[in-house]
């Protein structure tokens, strides 16, 4: 058959199918072999998932405008919240949405290819980037990069037929492919706009423009709405990563840090992979309409050197044109050397799926370079559901809401995943925390502690030190918290449960808790003029810690430099760590069912503490009106006022922005609310495990009083 009768056949389809069907084999293949929970990473996404689910059960298409966790767009996340039950572990529901990215990559791939090279290239592209392995590996985890990928390839697609943005309905199809691409992640300009800026250096010359126009419009009405609500907190959160430390390393000479993404490339492709594109790189030179294709390629790996944090997942979108460029070289008049290069990648496909064994590296002194990257196969249950089971069954029938200190940092075991499998098991009356350096163990009903490995050296201080403190025989942690159950887990260590049930200690009586002081410091606190009065009941409940009330007023309470007066705070049925108090003199709650405040705040130590934290705000006035908070200034000269509503309804704290003027010219508040307005339960929760009882804010002219 010749190449002109396999590009006018259906033969050319029925093997792209093929490989879409290879592909959708091996992602069902690994989801049956590998039973492991989800990782940190993974944990993140399908909790964002779920928190979309449930803001829009509650609030309808408004919610799409308020991210949960890191203010991540929602297009990943949408299709993933769909299909959290369609599969009996979670952990592969990333693999059902990500299957369809998949196909749309490869297809585009293949449509690439094709218009550039022809059939055959466009067969080899498409089956190349099937089997790179952090595709394959990606492919399998609720993570977001694989449809990213896809919506860069889609734009790409339509810049390369666009043929330079010079026809505008390609051209509109590249901006609507950018504009998905950053609705699922805000990076994806990092990989279009050196392609991008080519074809528009290129337009402009011909002095054409409608094309660019209509991919700007395409591009501003599908992914403007969502920015324009949160540019703010994404702005803050971009900045906040690219300074962050690597989340990867990949050991190299001083001075070289800038080829990270280049030996990246050994570890995202395989060796074998990288020396088929090593010539297409070259392509170029005979091949000018690949220019695209290869700034698409380079673009990412130098930009993102330029952060200090480094992922092997950051420069995945780039991968797609690795594939269109190591078809690029072969000679399109030889298709032995198509039907070559697909069969070294089938080779390659059934050694690392089907065939098991070790992984093949070369090691040098200075890089590892992977040949085969075979998948390690995890086997073994992580005890998740019946430790949830478990502290179901000893919290009983009590509805007060508890937290659970989980001391593990460990890739599949700690609070993240933890909650992920508790909600999904609708168990809302409790959540697992991770430990604080400041109050390790306060307010925590029960202590989850993984023996053996805690996880990455470097993210494990805390967890270290509250599990030495648990071990040592001498502490006060065995007076207070017993032994209720254990596990073992997969990687030879053990879960151990601890429950709440401190030993009765024997007291002096109610005058204990029965004090007057000057002064009180604690972190962040200074509180003048202080009288604690407790109200006791049995004499077992104060051998146990246990006060029916405990009332604290203060004159005054200093807290990071604003000062408050008058305050009252009220803890009902509050628990005292008794051994610590007697021992160290130390106050620490172990157990709150409500905290009632009352407090009056003036206007001068605020306004003084706003001008310290807002160097820039000046001639700073500001006025409370019932629930509205009226703040004026100027910014560099230039006239500002803002109007906050501050608030109580339904067991919830609200602010919300009323209006902002610039140069007493009022400006839509809907741009500004991502980072204005908030909705803070005031009932039990996660952070809180006590009600909060706030029942009024009001301000009268330059006091602030809640509670009143």
């Amino acid at each position: 058959m010749k190449n002109n009768e396999f590009q006018t056949s259906a033969g050319w389809f029925l093997a792209l199918m093929g490989i879409l069907l290879l592909n959708a084999l091996v992602l069902i293949l690994w989801t049956h072999k590998d039973e492991r929970p989800l990782a940190w990473d993974e944990s993140v996404h399908t909790t964002i998932a779920m928190d979309y689910r449930e803001q829009f059960g509650e609030e309808g298409f408004s919610a799409l405008f308020k991210p949960a966790v890191f203010n991540y767009p929602p297009l990943y996340h949408l299709p993933l919240a769909l299909v959290l039950n369609w599969t009996v572990d979670v952990a592969d529901a990333g693999a059902v949405v990500n299957f369809f990215y998949l196909a749309l990559l490869i297809v585009c791939v293949f449509m690439i290819s094709d218009f550039l090279m022809g059939r055959w290239a466009a067969l080899t592209s498409a089956f190349l980037v099937s089997c790179y392995p952090i595709f394959v590996q990606m492919a399998r985890l609720n993570i977001l990069d694989v449809a990213l990928s896809a919506w860069v390839t889609f734009a790409m697609l339509c810049l390369i037929r666009s043929d330079n943005l010079s026809k505008i309905g390609w051209s509109a199809g590249f901006g609507l492919g950018a504009a998905l691409a950053w609705l699922t992640k805000w990076p994806a300009p990092g990989y279009l706009l050196i392609p991008a800026l080519f074809s528009l250096w290129v337009c402009l010359r011909k002095k054409t423009w409608k094309g660019p126009l209509a991919a700007c419009l395409i591009f501003l009405a599908v992914a403007g709405p969502w920015y324009s609500a949160n540019w703010i907190p994404v702005l803050k959160r971009v900045v906040s990563v690219a300074d962050s430390s690597p989340a990867a390393e990949i050991p190299l000479p001083p001075g070289f840090r800038f080829l990270w993404y280049v030996a990246a490339l050994l570890h995202q492709m395989d060796l074998v992979f990288v020396l088929l594109l090593i010539p297409g790189l070259a392509a170029i030179f005979w091949r000018p309409k690949l220019t695209p294709v290869f700034l698409w390629f380079v673009g990412p790996i130098f930009l993102f050197s330029l952060i200090t944090n480094h992922n092997l997942r950051y420069t995945m979108p780039g991968l797609p044109a690795a594939a269109v460029l190591s078809a690029a070289w072969l000679s399109g008049e030889r298709r032995m050397h198509f039907v070559s290069v697909i069969a070294l990648t089938c080779f390659y496909f059934l050694l690392v799926h089907f065939i098991p064994g070790p992984s093949w590296v070369i090691k040098t002194k200075i890089f590892q370079a992977p040949v085969l990257s075979r998948q390690e196969v995890y086997k073994g249950q992580w005890p998740i559901r019946p430790i949830i089971k478990k502290i179901l069954e000893l919290k009983g029938p009590d509805g007060r809401f508890s937290r659970v200190l989980t001391i593990s940092n460990a890739p599949f075991f700690h609070s993240t995943p933890l909650n992920v499998i508790r909600r999904l098991e609708k168990a809302d009356s409790f959540a697992f925390k991770g430990p604080s350096k400041k109050r390790t163990f306060e307010l925590y009903d029960f202590v989850l502690l993984k023996t053996g490995d805690l996880g990455p050296p470097n993210s494990t201080e805390t967890a270290e030190m509250c599990s030495r403190f648990i071990n040592d025989p001498g502490s006060w942690f065995k007076q207070v918290y017993k032994e209720a159950a254990r596990w073992p887990l997969p990687d030879n260590s053990e879960a151990v449960l601890f429950i709440c049930d401190p030993v009765p200690v024997k007291t002096a009586g109610m005058d204990l808790f029965n004090i007057e002081l000057k002064e009180l410091v604690l972190p962040n606190i200074v509180a003048k003029g202080v009288k604690f009065k407790a109200i006791g009941g049995s004499s077992a409940d104060m051998g146990r810690g246990q006060l029916r009330d405990l009332r604290m007023e203060c004159r005054e309470v200093v807290y990071k430099g604003v000062t408050l007066e008058k305050v009252v705070l009220h803890l009902v049925n509050p628990q005292i760590n008794l051994p610590l108090f007697l021992n160290f003199q130390e106050i620490q709650l172990l157990k709150l069912d409500k905290l009632d405040p009352k407090a009056e705040l003036n206007v001068e130590p605020l306004v003084e503490y706003l001008q310290a934290k807002t160097k820039g705000l000046k001639d700073l006035n500001l006025e409370f009106q019932d629930s509205l908070v009226k703040l004026s200034g100027t910014v560099r000269g230039i006239p500002l006022e803002i109007k906050l509503a501050a608030f109580v309804r339904d067991r919830f704290f609200f602010t919300q922005l009323k209006g902002i003027k610039i140069f007493r010219i009022p400006l839509p508040s809907f741009f500004f609310r991502a980072a204005t307005d908030f909705k803070v339960p005031l009932m039990a929760y996660s952070r809180a495990p006590f009600d909060l009882n706030i029942r009024e804010i009001r301000g009268e002219s330059h006091k602030l009083e809640i509670n009143p």
